[in-house]
């Protein structure tokens, strides 16, 4: 059961996406501007399970 309304989900949902525009952009800099490219295997994973995790919530607070 959860706590949140539905408003504060929407406002969850949206700050986590602001979240994860700044940690690629962040990461996206990083290897190339380094020449690194250690980060490129977290980037595939964030774009992988955020919006698994976004889809899950949109469901739930239907």
């Amino acid at each position: 059961e959860s706590t949140l309304s539905l408003d504060e989900a929407c406002t969850m949902l949206k700050l986590k996406e602001g979240t994860m525009e700044n940690c690629l952009q962040s990461l996206l800099q990083s290897p190339f501007q380094d020449r690194n490219t250690s980060n490129i295997t977290t980037i595939f994973c964030i774009y992988q399970v955020f919006p698994m995790a976004q889809l899950v919530l949109g469901q739930q607070f239907k």
